[in-house]
């Protein structure tokens, strides 16, 4: 895992390669890890851990989403974007929301 985290990497990059481990198992990547590998496992911990979404699925729903996949889908690509530093509120949040949610409705017109 080390390896994968031992290079020059973006924002985004880093947070595909960790967001799906327990924070306690990158807090310990961390205390072993040197050079960018501690640097970015230092960057993940204390800032892209951090990142939660101020908005949820009950949001998606109100703006006329069913219930399913799409809803974490679309979640997930809003918590991208925040993780990104394009939002940083839930105002910017909802907005992004509606853009994603209009681009689907254009999409599966065409």
């Amino acid at each position: 895992m080390l390896e994968a985290v031992s290079r020059r990497l973006s924002k985004e990059k880093i947070y595909d390669k960790l967001s799906n481990f327990d924070l306690h198992a990158a807090v310990y990547l961390y205390l072993i890890s040197r050079g960018r590998a501690k640097n970015n496992m230092k960057f993940y911990v204390d800032k892209i851990s951090e990142i939660a979404l101020e908005i949820t699925g009950e949001d998606v729903k109100k703006l006329g989403v069913s219930e399913g996949p799409y809803v974490g889908d679309v979640l997930n690509k809003v918590l991208r974007a925040k993780v990104e530093g394009r939002l940083r509120n839930r105002g910017e949040e909802i907005d992004y929301l509606k853009k994603l949610i209009d681009k689907k409705n254009v999409d599966r017109l065409s």
